[in-house]
């Protein structure tokens, strides 16, 4: 499915919508905006713009199709359009439309103003953001009103606030929510006005993540789209983490001391060194070298520094500014994993810290990849990070940062 937005004057709306068309003619001189409607396909999401305002939001019935009359050739799609109740005054969301303004053809000028141009092409996320503010959603060809709070038609303040949360999400399944764990690392939610959670995390396979941004997304596969986070509260006794709840999840308190990077808590260190100690399936040579590893010591630690000799990052070669650190997690490791030295990187204390809660992670090339808060040269000369440096990566890596850049990279992406 694509999505496109049609821009008319009240009069050309009001016929088209009647006639149940749009059309288009080719232009003696080109014309992106005109030749667009020969791309849409039976299918296709359609919001209708007329001085400002979108009123209506339909689906192409048939795709594009070229006939000729006395006047030349013309494009026509045939379409089925619904009235919203919530008409979207995009003045009214400039600033989130022109952060996601497109560079060429967009259906919105520099000002954040409608252009006057026919028929644009729009992306995935502001077809998703603008059903949002309309209330609605999509499914099987219909548009379909969501139900929302008391006093949600205040004109200047406007709550999108769903109120039936319970019954919309009630299919909502296990593997649904694991399908987005699973693609968590490739998510920017704040696209869709989340940022990340303060006070609970979800846990699942020994990893955290922002259980409101998991339910939000979730809904894609119920509603076509994801559940915008003003759309709905999280939180204890709300119906969000009742939902996830229900389904198996274990919903937990942030540890506030570590801010999140519960791998390195002392409680967890002393935690699993006691489990290791008390493990009769180990020798004591294993005990050793387990417990090393976790303090970051060690056989483990030698071996990191003999593989890299520095900081891989910024180059720092001092070694008590230097910490081993485990690439994938010490806590869903496995022993074998724990003290294989290719799951590990040396790394100084600022760029562990950053590596560990996702905040820049690497490609099996070597390349740095970083979040967005990172990339911005200030911030990278006050850290001694230069992205123009790729690091040697051995084979053995790979599958350690495979999956880093799958479960933690991004974890705070548009916080």
């Amino acid at each position: 499915m694509n999505y496109f937005w049609i821009t008319q004057s009240p009069w050309s709306q009001k016929k088209e919508l009647e006639n149940g068309w749009i059309s288009a003619r080719p232009a003696k001189k080109y014309n992106h905006y005109r030749e667009m409607v020969k791309t849409i396909k039976k299918g296709d999401l359609i919001f209708f713009c007329s001085r400002g305002v979108i009123n209506y939001v339909g689906f192409a019935l048939a795709s594009s199709m070229s006939e000729t009359d006395k006047t030349g050739e013309i494009w026509k799609v045939k379409i089925k359009s619904s009235q919203l109740e919530m008409p979207i005054d995009i003045s009214n969301h400039s600033e989130y439309l022109l952060e996601k303004r497109a560079e060429k053809y967009s259906p919105i000028t520099y000002l954040g103003t409608a252009h006057q141009g026919y028929c644009s092409v729009i992306s995935k996320v502001i077809a998703w953001y603008l059903l949002s503010r309309a209330g609605v959603y999509y499914k099987n060809n219909s548009i379909i009103e969501l139900e929302k709070s008391i006093g949600y038609r205040d004109t200047k303040s406007v709550s999108h606030r769903v109120s039936n949360l319970n019954s919309l999400m009630s299919s909502l399944s296990r593997e649904n929510i694991l399908d987005t764990l699973d693609k968590f690392g490739e998510l920017i939610y704040s696209d869709y006005k989340y940022q990340n959670s303060t006070t609970y995390d979800l846990e699942y396979d020994g990893v955290r993540y922002p259980p409101k941004v998991i339910f939000g997304i979730s809904a894609i596969t119920l509603i076509n789209r994801p559940l915008f986070a003003d759309e709905f509260s999280g939180g204890v006794n709300s119906p969000c983490f009742h939902i996830l709840e229900a389904l198996g999840f274990n919903i937990v308190k942030k540890n506030k001391s570590s801010d999140g990077n519960e791998f390195e808590d002392i409680d967890f260190l002393i935690n699993d060194i006691e489990m290791i100690e008390n493990d009769d399936s180990l020798s004591v040579t294993e005990r050793e070298q387990l417990i090393a590893a976790r303090k970051g010591q060690g056989k483990y630690r030698k071996e990191l520094i003999k593989l890299y000799g520095k900081c891989i990052v910024t180059g720092i070669p001092y070694e008590f500014m230097l910490r081993a650190s485990h690439i994938k997690p010490w806590r869903v490791s496995n022993n074998k994993e724990r003290l294989d030295p290719f799951n590990g990187f040396l790394l100084s204390s600022n760029v562990d810290i950053l590596f560990d809660k996702g905040f820049l992670s690497f490609e099996n090339s070597g390349e740095l990849i970083l979040c967005d808060e990172l990339k911005n040269e200030f911030t990278l000369r006050l850290l001694g990070i230069d992205v123009r440096k790729k690091v040697m990566i051995p084979l053995g890596t790979f599958q350690y940062l495979d999956w880093h850049r799958k479960n933690i990279f991004g974890r705070y992406k548009g916080k």
